[in-house]
């Protein structure tokens, strides 16, 4: 999300000519997560991939795709081997987004999901050889239900700059 200059919310997908006086509205994270379980000779069987940004690289195309986090995936699978299973978890990602917009000419398509894919594949594979491995016997799961009321339709959900009423 973006800030105008009046401390209204705008999304980043809106047309750019509505974006070009905005600051980013806060800090990203920019950490790639990631856990690896092996098989006893070492062999990675599974990732876990935790990166905070939107997996849209693509763009408004009428087709089904794995976007970049496919990207990913297949990649790992090119180095250890096709049974190598990537569970993507788009992290804390609803502020976070691939699009720069103050650029005109940024494109959306293949080339950009081969590119986000691999960058972050890449610090996977930069970084496997120095994953310590702690001895797990159990794995437990907490979980909590968190119920959110339904938010009320405003006037500013249909604005056509896609801008979101004032900050707070």
């Amino acid at each position: 999300r973006l800030k105008k200059p009046d401390g209204s919310i705008v999304m980043n997908f809106a047309e750019k000519k509505y974006l070009q006086d905005c600051i980013d509205s806060g800090i990203t994270d920019n950490e790639v997560s990631f856990f690896v379980f092996e098989d006893d000779c070492k062999k990675p069987l599974a990732f876990i991939v935790n990166y905070a940004n939107h997996n849209n690289a693509m763009g408004d195309v009428p087709s089904i795709s794995p976007d970049w986090a496919g990207q990913i995936s297949k990649i790992l699978s090119r180095v250890y081997g096709n049974d190598v299973v990537t569970l993507f978890l788009p992290g804390a990602c609803g502020n976070i987004n691939w699009i720069n917009y103050k650029d005109f000419n940024q494109n959306f398509g293949p080339e950009l999901v081969e590119k986000i894919g691999t960058s972050i594949a890449g610090t996977i594979l930069e970084n496997i050889c120095d994953i310590e491995y702690p001895e797990v016997d159990r794995i437990d799961i907490l979980h909590n239900k968190l119920l959110i009321p339904d938010r009320p339709f405003r006037e500013y959900d249909t604005k056509e700059d896609n801008t979101f009423g004032k900050s707070e």
